[in-house]
């Protein structure tokens, strides 16, 4: 083999391998990065809505929404898990809610409504009375399952210091699925 041979198989094989990882990419784009909600009215309600969401323990209570048949939340949990071990027990309630699964009964029904317009992996925190303290995804971005989105761990450290002043993301885009479809 003489090296111009050598040279352009070198160059053939770059090029196809730069076209596999484009075309990855804007695959992984398409199928996974969407809008958090389509529709935002419905939380920002809920957020002006001042009244207790759920009979909590008067512990603050964080609500992960998950859907194991989803990508997003499968990768998140590392993610999750951070910030279950970041606070433990002691401090704040965990409870995984998945898709198809009803709320527990402590929680106010119109709740369910607003959740069935959203995504998953998504947080839900809740205030010791029960107030809503946060409502939307742990991070935007393609990186749900990474720990530069602090959204979460915000809310629980401002409610942690007792203020009380809801914050509802639901604008942005990332990795996410549909809460009531597999995808």
């Amino acid at each position: 083999m003489d090296n111009a041979f050598k040279a352009r198989l070198a160059f053939g094989l770059l090029v196809f391998w730069l076209g596999s990882a484009i075309f990855a990419f804007w695959w992984f784009q398409g199928q996974l990065i969407r809008p958090f909600s389509q529709d935002y009215s419905p939380f920002v309600a809920l957020a002006s809505d001042h009244a207790p969401l759920a009979r909590t323990s008067g512990q603050i209570t964080v609500v992960e929404l998950i859907d194991e048949d989803c990508y997003c939340s499968r990768v998140n949990r590392a993610h999750r898990d951070r910030i279950r071990d970041h606070y433990g027990p002691e401090q704040v309630t965990f409870m995984a809610v998945h898709a198809g699964q009803e709320l527990p009964e402590s929680f106010e029904p119109r709740l369910l409504d607003h959740l069935a317009e959203t995504s998953a992996p998504a947080a839900l925190v809740l205030g010791e009375s029960g107030q809503l303290e946060y409502f939307g995804p742990y991070s935007l971005g393609a990186g749900c399952f990474t720990g530069s989105g602090t959204f979460v761990e915000r809310a629980i450290d401002r409610a942690l210091t007792g203020s009380t002043q809801p914050q509802v993301n639901v604008l942005g885009s990332g990795c996410f699925c549909d809460w009531n479809t597999h995808t």
